[in-house]
């Protein structure tokens, strides 16, 4: 919800110990930026691309200047998302100044496309987890370890 909006909602997530988190796009004009920043307790979403979730082959070219942008308005954590579905796209929104990705769809899919085979979800899960771990990892070269 916009954070214009969260008043009873945000009072209740606080009294309990849950975060607020909002989302930046590339179009968030700097003073929203700023009001957002102001109003989160764990981490800015930043979106990776403009439309919907979901699983992407590429990210969207404004990352790093949205990234830019926010880091000239607050010190808290970025984290990115929206498409991020490769191990590639998460060291690319790191390479590019954001503090963590946020995979959902991909992993999603992973569940769906194995429904029969749940024994061996868990591990499957797991390898895909620690690959997307694997690529947080930035050398300053920026190479990935």
């Amino acid at each position: 919800m916009p954070p214009e909006e969260y008043g009873v909602l945000g009072r209740e997530m606080a009294a309990t110990g849950l975060s607020r988190v909002f989302i930046v796009s590339e179009l968030t004009p700097k003073q929203r930026m700023r009001m957002i920043c102001d109003n989160v307790d764990a981490f800015v979403y930043v979106v990776s691309r403009l439309g919907t979730t979901g699983t992407a082959t590429a990210l969207g070219e404004s990352v790093g200047s949205t990234l830019a942008r926010l880091s000239a308005v607050t010190d808290k954590p970025l984290a990115v998302g929206f498409g991020i579905s490769t191990p590639a796209h998460v060291a690319d929104i790191i390479g590019a100044g954001a503090h963590g990705a946020i995979v959902g769809s991909a992993l999603v899919k992973i569940i769906e496309d194995n429904l029969n085979n749940k024994d061996r979800l868990p591990g499957i899960l797991a390898r895909k987890v620690r690959a997307y771990k694997a690529a947080t990892r930035l050398h300053k070269s920026g190479a990935r370890s």
